[in-house]
């Protein structure tokens, strides 16, 4: 269940000498999340969730440090795997258009066996439940349940699983993909991911060698490279097939 005071937002706004009972409820759901900590990244194509989550977490979790937000999931996947950059969670929107929050968390999981991932939904979980938990999550929340979000980073920061999906730890569902017949999109280099997410981003090869320390040739034989193992004709089709919006035979997907 939703704490009241968080859902109304009036803790912010109690006092002790206005409202002493509901300054100890508030104090005491607050309580719950102070011994939280860690890093986390958040990935949400809607800035103004973003903005609450960030606002949710700063507030209730004082522990917890928000290593990144941001808006695309190419981006999320780059930062995700770039060491310098990694956090301990992250927290995705399952309803991205860059690429969607299933295709985010199997891209990560297929990499990294450490991070631990936190999926979020405005829809019925049951329309996603089973895919996240099969693509590498650790659990699901509701985006309308901000109690939940909160119960949910803890479970998943503490080693658990959160959801009635199949979901297991980072470990077991690193091991679980990795059983799996790797696709065209497996095969491509976390450097070649950081490319791809700037390409996606419209950089030319001398902003991204610029971004990423590296010489332009070097950018377009990483481009090249990402281009073969995707099996596409040219740059943008090989974007196109990275984010998910084209398929492995290079046919756009509908919807």
């Amino acid at each position: 269940m939703q704490h009241p005071l968080i859902l109304t937002g009036v803790y912010k706004g109690v006092t002790m000498g206005k409202n002493l009972k509901a300054y100890d409820e508030v104090c005491d759901c607050m309580g719950i999340f102070d011994d939280l900590t860690g890093t986390i990244g958040m990935v949400d194509d809607d800035r103004r969730s973003l903005d609450s989550l960030e606002r949710l977490v700063l507030e209730m979790t004082p522990g917890l440090r928000i290593a990144w937000s941001v808006i695309d999931g190419p981006r999320a996947v780059s930062l995700t795997l770039d060491a310098r950059t990694r956090p301990d969670l992250v927290l995705v929107d399952l309803s991205m258009e860059s690429m969607s929050g299933v295709m985010v968390c199997r891209r990560i999981r297929r990499r990294d066996s450490m991070v631990k991932l936190l999926a979020m939904t405005s829809f019925a979980k049951e329309t996603f439940g089973f895919d996240v938990a099969q693509a590498g999550a650790q659990g699901l929340v509701s985006k309308n349940d901000e109690q939940e979000i909160l119960e949910g980073l803890a479970t998943v920061l503490g080693g658990g699983v959160y959801g009635d999906f199949g979901f297991v730890d980072a470990r077991a569902s690193f091991d679980q993909l990795a059983h799996e017949t790797p696709k065209r999109a497996d095969l491509v280099s976390n450097r070649e991911v950081q490319v791809l997410d700037l390409m996606s981003r419209g950089l030319t090869d001398l902003s991204i060698a610029k971004r990423l320390g590296i010489k332009a040739a070097t950018v377009r034989k990483h481009a090249q490279s990402s281009m073969q193992k995707l099996n596409a004709e040219n740059r943008v089709q090989a974007v196109l097939k990275w984010t998910g919006h084209h398929t492995e035979d290079g046919m756009r997907r509908q919807g």
